[in-house]
């Protein structure tokens, strides 16, 4: 699981690094704004979408632990007449 949500983080900061725009600094560098900004917003993105990923797989963990599957009914045992 913390492989996925590794990976789920990386494609995500790849895929947000890789658009052009980023690299471009905000048009008023005032409060909160420049690269530096919008690059951190990026990282925060791409965190939120490996939690996201890692409560995904915890909750289908807890269904499946809630509600395990079901085996096919037992058949009874079948008893022999006695010899007698």
């Amino acid at each position: 699981m913390t492989v996925l949500v590794a990976v789920v983080v990386a494609v995500t900061l790849w895929w947000l690094l890789a658009d052009p725009a980023a690299s471009v600094p905000a048009p008023s560098p005032g409060v909160g704004g420049g690269v530096g900004s919008v690059r951190g917003e990026m990282l925060r993105t791409a965190l939120a979408a490996g939690a996201a990923v890692g409560a995904a797989v915890t909750l289908m963990l807890a269904f499946r632990r809630q509600h395990p599957r079901r085996s096919p009914p037992r058949t009874p045992p079948t008893t022999r007449p006695s010899a007698g």
